[in-house]
Order: C-alpha cells, then sequence, then structure tokens
C-alpha cells in the first residue's frame, strides 16, 4: 500500500511538473475567425494591447514623450488566412512616413506598418504571473524579405525606450525573438513596444518560457524521487 502511494505521488508530481515546464503563450490571434477591427486596445489574458501610429518621422532611437503619435485601432488576423499571416496588426496611421525618417509608400494597411507600433501594458499582471517571473519571448509573422522591425522596453508614459530585439526577414516567415526575463518588465518600464521599421509585420504571440535551470532542477527531483522508490522497492523485497 505504502509503495502504491509512494508510486502514485510521484507520478502525480512528475505529473505538475511537466505541465508546468511547458511555454505559457498568449496567442494574438483566432482560430476560425475573419479578420476583425477590435478597436484602440483589447485585452489578451491580462496583457493589454494598444495600436498608435506617429504622426510624423519618429527619431532611430525612439523617445516615446518627444514625438507626436496618435492613437489607431487593432486589426486582428486570423488563421483562415494561415499561420504566416496570424496577428495583431494596425488599421489606422498609414501616413506619408517611416520610422527612422525613411518614406513609406507601401500602402499596407492591416499589418504593424513603418509608422505604427503596438504597445503591451504587462501592469495588470499579478506579480507572480508568468510573464513577470520567466523568460520571454514574442513571435513575429509575415516578415518578408529585407524588411525590420524592432521590439523596445520602455514606461507607460510612452518615456525613453531600450531596445530588447529587432529581426530582419528573410521571405515570409515567423520569427521568435527571445528577449528578456520577465522580472524587467516589474517596476516602472513595464511596456513593451513593436514598431515598424522597413516593415509589415504582425504580432503574433509572446510566451514566457521556464529557464533551462529550472527545468533541470525539476528533472533532478523527479530522478531522486524515482532513485528513493526504487531503493524502498529493493529494501521490502
Amino acid at each position: 500500500m505504502k509503495k502504491k502511494s509512494l508510486l502514485s505521488a510521484t507520478l502525480a508530481l512528475g505529473m505538475a511538473l511537466s505541465l508546468s515546464a511547458h511555454a505559457t503563450v498568449i496567442n494574438f490571434y483566432q482560430a476560425g475567425s475573419d479578420q476583425q477591427t477590435l478597436g484602440f486596445n483589447y485585452n489578451f489574458g491580462g496583457i493589454v494591447a494598444s495600436a498608435f501610429s506617429f504622426t510624423y518621422d519618429a527619431p532611430s532611437a525612439p523617445d516615446f514623450n518627444n514625438i507626436k503619435w496618435q492613437n489607431a485601432n487593432l486589426y486582428q488576423s486570423n488563421l483562415n488566412h494561415g499561420l504566416s499571416e496570424a496577428g495583431l496588426g494596425v488599421t489606422r496611421g498609414n501616413g506619408p512616413t517611416e520610422f527612422g525618417s525613411t518614406t513609406c509608400n507601401d500602402g499596407q494597411t492591416r499589418e504593424i506598418n513603418c509608422n505604427e507600433f503596438i504597445r503591451l501594458d504587462f501592469s495588470n499582471l499579478a506579480s507572480n504571473s508568468d510573464f513577470l517571473t520567466q523568460d520571454i519571448a514574442v513571435t513575429l509573422a509575415s516578415v518578408q524579405t529585407g524588411e525590420t522591425a524592432t521590439i523596445y522596453l520602455g514606461h507607460p508614459n510612452h518615456g525613453n525606450a531600450t531596445t530588447a530585439g529587432s529581426v530582419i526577414g528573410s521571405g515570409n516567415t515567423i520569427q521568435t525573438l527571445g528577449l528578456f526575463n520577465g522580472s524587467a518588465l516589474l517596476g516602472g518600464a513595464n511596456n513593451l513596444y513593436i514598431v515598424g521599421g522597413k516593415s509589415d509585420v504582425l504580432l503574433q504571440s509572446i510566451s514566457a518560457v521556464p529557464e533551462p535551470g529550472t527545468l533541470t532542477l525539476m528533472g533532478l527531483g523527479l530522478l531522486a524521487l524515482g532513485i528513493a522508490a526504487k531503493r524502498k522497492r529493493n529494501r521490502v523485497a
């Protein structure tokens, strides 16, 4: 009876650890739906996405306090258009200038265009959220050859931002950027800005991934439990 109890406890713990080892993912698209406008902002599981556009050229290293920007609309492209075309874009603010002071004339209206950005606000999450305690990765879709996009970490008042990651496309691809540990989002700098550079990209998902060291400890713990159970069975025999 005791052996069965120990085995059951080991299996239950193993299942719990296996589940906790998987990444926590928020997808910014839906299955089986057409494209739709979500308005200025939308809450995705506690992470609030908002859409903006620049009203004139933004500096190459953005100071979101010192540029003119206006509210835009989030536009959601869903899975019926294929995974490489699924994610969030921006539908208003397709102006004549591009982030980085370069002319933008490509006419895209549903992706994160070259004078637009999406802000992700993490301030509503509980302090023990996976997104504030584990490593953060962002996935971008519809990244065409030669197109670029940059992700910044900044303050909610659009203050000075620091670069968290960037991408250069090589075909119509889906690319995931590992950024930083989510603890960097605690305190004042709790926003991410996904900024169109020379790009028309979609914000597809954000993931919280357990650190490799945490997974190693989980594995060692399971191994130790298994060894202990085996030794106890041998002693009883």
